[in-house]
């Protein structure tokens, strides 16, 4: 919706960035642009998951994934590169990383197709042998 999405220099070498969506942008930042701010995430909760503030690179629109009657929350995102391995592993015990797709077409045409190309983003997750 503004700024930028995340890039290939996005990695773990790079400064820390985040994409927040549009509910949270009304949330903290009702009569600004967020784009450029600074955030800071796991501050006071560990040190596993102390680290320097992130620039907020853009703002995406929300997404209904707590039903579709429920208003979306604040949700940031991270470069999965940038990911802090005690915030990984804690978040993949509460909520395994999500994957949305957005498409104009009947969405269960293209499952192999999105297998596949998560399949060959990443070797880090196992994933099924076909297409649900």
């Amino acid at each position: 919706m503004r700024g930028r999405f995340f890039t290939d220099r996005n990695n773990g070498a790079a400064p820390g960035v985040v994409l927040i969506n549009e509910s949270m942008a009304k949330q903290f930042w009702p009569k600004q642009n967020p784009v450029e701010q600074r955030l800071t995430i796991g501050k006071h909760v560990g040190p596993e998951f102390d680290e320097p503030p992130r620039e907020i690179i853009g703002v995406v629109a929300d997404v209904r994934d707590g039903g579709l009657n429920n208003e979306p929350g604040a949700i940031m995102y991270i470069p999965a590169a940038q990911g802090r391995d005690g915030v990984m592993a804690l978040n993949n015990r509460i909520i395994p990383i999500t994957w949305a797709v957005r498409t104009k077409v009947e969405p269960f045409s293209l499952s192999a197709a999105i297998v596949g190309a998560i399949q060959s983003a990443t070797a880090i997750f196992p994933w099924p042998t076909s297409a649900p």
